[in-house]
């Protein structure tokens, strides 16, 4: 693991480096938002994403729509 990761405080319990946009950083979280289709409603988040190389404390932002999206259905 690199140097960067075993530093970064942000970092939760995973083996490899984090990237802004992964999920997996505590400092960067998704955003979430509310769409309506038709299967009904579902919470969308929606991660921003960074260059290829991108460490979790950078914040070099991509264009809108260029994003990572995982989709949680409303229980």
């Amino acid at each position: 693991m690199d140097e960067k990761c075993k530093n970064c405080k942000f970092m939760i319990e995973w083996e490899s480096c984090q990237y802004q946009g992964h999920g997996k950083c505590r400092r960067f979280p998704p955003h979430i938002n509310l769409e309506t289709s038709e299967s009904g409603e579902k919470l969308v988040a929606i991660y921003p994403k960074v260059f290829n190389g991108g460490w979790c404390g950078e914040h070099k932002w991509k264009s809108n729509s260029d994003k990572y999206v995982a989709t949680f259905h409303k229980e």
